[in-house]
Formats: C-alpha cells, sequence, structure tokens
C-alpha cells in the first residue's frame, strides 16, 4: 500500500516518525486507527508558549501577560481543559501550575532575544523581509514529501545562521530534528543554515551549539526506511517504561485488551 492510504497523508513530518521509531503500535494506535486521547497540560502549556513567544516576537504584543492571556484563549478554543491530563513528579502541573510558569518562561525568554539583538543578532530573513519566525519548509527526503515548521532562525554578527527550536519539556533533546529542519530549509529557501540550537524554557537557557553533521544520505535512509514500514502496516510494538503513561495502551495489541479495540471498532461502526 502507498503511505497515503495507510495514513491519510503524502507527507511525514519529523513527530511522525519519530513517533513511528519510538513505537510502531502506538503510532498506529494514535494516528491510523484514531483512538481519541484527552491531550495533557504539557502538550497545552507548550502550544501555548509558542503562540504567546510568536506574538511578542513579531511585535503584536508588547505586554508578556497579554500575550499570555491571548494565546492561552486562541489554543483553549474547542478543548476541554477539565480533561487535560496533569504531568511532572507528583502530577502538580496542571492548568495553575502551567499559567504561573508560562508567565515567567515568557519573560525570561524575553529577556533572552532582546539579549541576543542587543548584540547584534537579527531575524533571519527569508525573502521579501519575511522574519525567521515560525515558517513552514518542506521538500523530499528518501524519496518521500517531508513537512517541517521551524520555531526560529537567526543570524548572529559574523552572519551565520542559527535555526533554534523552542522546548518547554525537559526530556532529551533530538538533534536530528534540526538536522532535518536544515535540509528542507535548503530545498525550499535556498538558504543553508549554520548551526542549531535549543532554546530550554523551563531553565531559560539556550543548549550548546552544534553544527548540522547529517548528511542527506543519512536522512535519506532513515526517512525511506520509515515510509517503507508504514507503507507495509509494520507497527511494532516496543515495550519500555512509558508505557504506563501511554493513553492508547489499553488498545496495544501487546499489552492491552482485545475486547477494547474491538468495542472501540463497533463504536466507529466497523
Amino acid at each position: 500500500m502507498s503511505l497515503e492510504l495507510v495514513t491519510g497523508k503524502d507527507y511525514l513530518s519529523f513527530s511522525a516518525v519519530k513517533n513511528y521509531a519510538n513505537c510502531g503500535e502506538q503510532f498506529r494506535l494514535e494516528r491510523i486507527v484514531g483512538i481519541p486521547t484527552a491531550g495533557s497540560w504539557a502538550l497545552f502549556g507548550g502550544k501555548v508558549f509558542h503562540t504567546a513567544s510568536e506574538y511578542l516576537d513579531r511585535g503584536t504584543h508588547l505586554s508578556v501577560e497579554l500575550a499570555l492571556e491571548d494565546a492561552w484563549q486562541a489554543e483553549a478554543k474547542d478543548l476541554d481543559l477539565d480533561a487535560l491530563r496533569p504531568g511532572g513528579r507528583g502530577k502538580v502541573e496542571d492548568g495553575p501550575w502551567w499559567k504561573s510558569h508560562l508567565l515567567d518562561y515568557l519573560q525570561r525568554y524575553v529577556e533572552f532575544r532582546q539579549g541576543r539583538m542587543a548584540e547584534g543578532w537579527e531575524w533571519l530573513d527569508l525573502g521579501g523581509g519575511t522574519p525567521g519566525i515560525e515558517f513552514g519548509a518542506w521538500g523530499e527526503i528518501g524519496g518521500v514529501k517531508v513537512v517541517g515548521y521551524v520555531d526560529r532562525a537567526m543570524v548572529d554578527p559574523q552572519g551565520q545562521i542559527f535555526l533554534i527550536d523552542l522546548k518547554t519539556g525537559s526530556y532529551k533533546q533530538s538533534r536530528e530534528q534540526l538536522d532535518v529542519y536544515a535540509e528542507l530549509m535548503r530545498q525550499h529557501h535556498n538558504i543553508t543554515p549554520d548551526f542549531g540550537q535549543f532554546y530550554m524554557a523551563r531553565k531559560g537557557e539556550i543548549t550548546d551549539t552544534s553544527a548540522f553533521d547529517k548528511s542527506p544520505e543519512n536522512l535519506a535512509h532513515w526517512w525511506a526506511d520509515a515510509a517503507r514500514g508504514i507503507s507495509a502496516e509494520v507497527f511494532i510494538p516496543n515495550p519500555n517504561p512509558m508505557c504506563s503513561s501511554c493513553q492508547v495502551q489499553p488498545y496495544c495489541r501487546l499489552k492491552g485488551d482485545p475486547k477494547s479495540i474491538a468495542q472501540f471498532d463497533m463504536k466507529k461502526g466497523k
């Protein structure tokens, strides 16, 4: 079968490939079967941070408080916030926790951005005066269509281009994510970035600079293998400590209850 016939899309994103690599069964249940999940405060908080920081970087909002409030309302539209799962140790990271901490995260982010601008950094010009703030880039890797969205692209005083991904989590980052984005920028925008960094909102810190070290051939093998596996409907469960927090575990063919998936299929009229 083709990728589009299996997933309903003729392209893959980095998050989809990472999800498939981490656990093929979770990928199948969430992205193909469509098992509904409640969502989490961590995911919601990350979206609010991205939206609010974009407001501030574009200058549409000058107040951190107003940017946070408007972003919160925008991301909460059509969501049942009461159903979101709290996270963190002790499950204390709920709505009030995120609203309080996001204010601090955004204030520190503005200080970081202002500090760089004061040192002579600028937003990358994508053409026609369009700044490198939350922009799309797409192309083809390993014969597979790829779509990505870059958080920030800046130019330092020496003229070197940096891709910066904004993170509100505390987990280890995947350097390959920025390698993929760099390749897409070369194809879509005809721009070759020099370095990648992650801005860690919880600490208000930027990670060490890293050069892009994945060749197009490296990425091609990775992407093509993932597309072939998905197209062939090869979805291998990956039992690991994270299974306990997986929302689709009741439907997992390895760890779940076969009756649960049968009942879900009946509800969908299969």
